[in-house]
């Protein structure tokens, strides 16, 4: 038995919980929403006070849902049927025959904790109901009141379902609380079987809260519909489910949650195998191919010598083509500006077009000192292993336009096109070469 001061301190636990967070005032006669809202505030409260009892993860929250309504919250569906825990005995009566000392200490620490767990469950229910009472109008709940006890020998749990008693239901809300039950469960398709038995079962309290019956037959049915439309079984589990024939709510979402967790592993090691899948490729794709033989690595290292050597002729040939077409740009640029611009901007092109001359002469020495050393490397006498001549591309030409023009500035459309500067369609007497949906560039 738990001793006075045990019991103070206790109380003094439970009292400066229920101060920190007082229940919201009913102002008027108890609603279905306010009903809800305090039942929500005092379960807070309840399921932060740890007990040994009812699976030890969620408190004392029993006392504010009852045993029907716990149970689809917590998903526990073993839980015990009590909403209250007895008062223990003043000491154990467990003791036998033949007891050690040590299974006589083990006993009674535990004859101790019922204690603990007893105490702090009375403590919660009185403070529990002062704080309901304190939030509603005494008219109602005086009729749970009686004399000289007073609420005593009611619980939280009773003193809830009294209120619901003062409002009316209404058919809208009857309708709508059988909608929700009924919706379907493809509008959340992440959620797990096992979270959809708990909503299910959650709903049907609800709904028998508002006098709307949902038999558990009309739940099996919905839920197994719901699976089957989803479209995530196979036919072969589904016509097993269908030759099983009718079974209880408990073994129809064993079955349907063992299968569901089935598909999810199935998923898992899918996606795990195309991860494995590119990691390999990658791999054998990055791999470089192994030799033993010293020859053929001898030979690989000289191609790939030759190769970056071509790679940088290639690169000096296209630089060469670049300059050449910028430097015939350019004159062409200064043929067709010269009577538009002044003299200073006819200096300045000119100047441009000798740098491009001079940086193209440059190219071409290094080009031709890069191709003498090709030929050092590359060629030899007969025999020696050269084995043959390597062909060096020629530079490449400048590209022209369609039909052999040249790309040039047009001062009219301000842009580098192939046509003449006097053939411009921009001017207005060549409105007669304008094609059909023509728009001006310059827009």
């Amino acid at each position: 038995m738990a001793s006075t001061a045990d019991a103070v301190a206790i109380d003094k636990m439970v009292r400066a919980k229920f101060d920190a967070y007082p229940l919201d005032a009913l102002v008027s006669q108890p609603t279905i929403a306010s009903c809800r809202h305090m039942t929500e505030q005092i379960a807070e409260i309840c399921a932060a006070f740890k007990t040994t009892q009812w699976g030890c993860r969620h408190g004392n929250l029993k006392l504010a849902l009852g045993i029907k309504k716990c149970k689809a919250v917590i998903g526990d569906t073993n839980m015990a049927e009590r909403n209250v825990l007895d008062k223990p005995s003043a000491a154990t009566t467990t003791f036998v025959d033949g007891d050690d000392s040590n299974t006589v200490e083990q006993k009674k620490a535990e004859h101790k904790v019922l204690w603990w767990d007893y105490e702090p469950q009375e403590a919660i229910k009185a403070m529990g109901i002062k704080a309901i009472v304190k939030a509603v109008e005494e008219q109602y709940v005086q009729q749970l009141k009686q004399d000289y006890i007073g609420f005593t020998r009611v619980s939280i749990f009773s003193v809830l379902e009294h209120l619901r008693l003062w409002y009316t239901i209404t058919n809208e809300q009857k309708i709508a609380i059988k909608k929700q039950f009924f919706a379907p469960w493809s509008e959340t398709p992440d959620v797990h079987v096992k979270t959809y038995r708990a909503q299910l079962d959650r709903r049907q309290i609800e709904c028998g809260n508002l006098d709307v019956t949902i038999s558990d037959n009309n739940k099996v049915l919905h839920f197994v519909g719901e699976m089957e439309n989803s479209g995530l079984f196979t036919c072969k589990f589904l016509d097993k489910m269908e030759d099983s024939g009718a079974v209880d709510w408990v073994t129809t979402i064993k079955k349907w949650r063992k299968e569901f967790d089935k598909i999810g592993r199935g998923r898992e090691r899918a996606a795990e195998r195309k991860r494995e899948g590119y990691s390999s490729a990658a791999a054998v794709t990055q791999q470089p191919a192994p030799s033993n033989n010293g020859t053929v690595v001898a030979i690989l290292e000289y191609a790939a010598a030759l190769e970056s050597r071509l790679n940088d002729l290639q690169g000096l040939v296209d630089n060469q083509s670049t300059l050449t077409a910028g430097t015939e740009t350019v004159a062409a640029t200064i043929a067709v500006a010269t009577a538009a611009t002044s003299r200073s901007e006819l200096a300045e092109l000119k100047a441009v077009n000798a740098s491009l001359v001079k940086e193209q002469a440059t190219t071409q020495a290094q080009l031709a000192a890069l191709m003498v050393k090709m030929s050092a490397l590359t060629l030899g006498p007969e025999g020696s292993g050269g084995g043959g001549t390597v062909v060096v591309p020629a530079p490449k030409k400048p590209r022209h336009g369609r039909r052999g023009r040249k790309l040039a500035f047009c001062l009219n459309c301000k842009r580098e096109v192939y046509h003449k500067l006097a053939l411009c369609m921009e001017l207005e007497e060549n409105a007669g070469l304008r094609y059909p949906g023509w728009k001006s560039c310059l827009e």
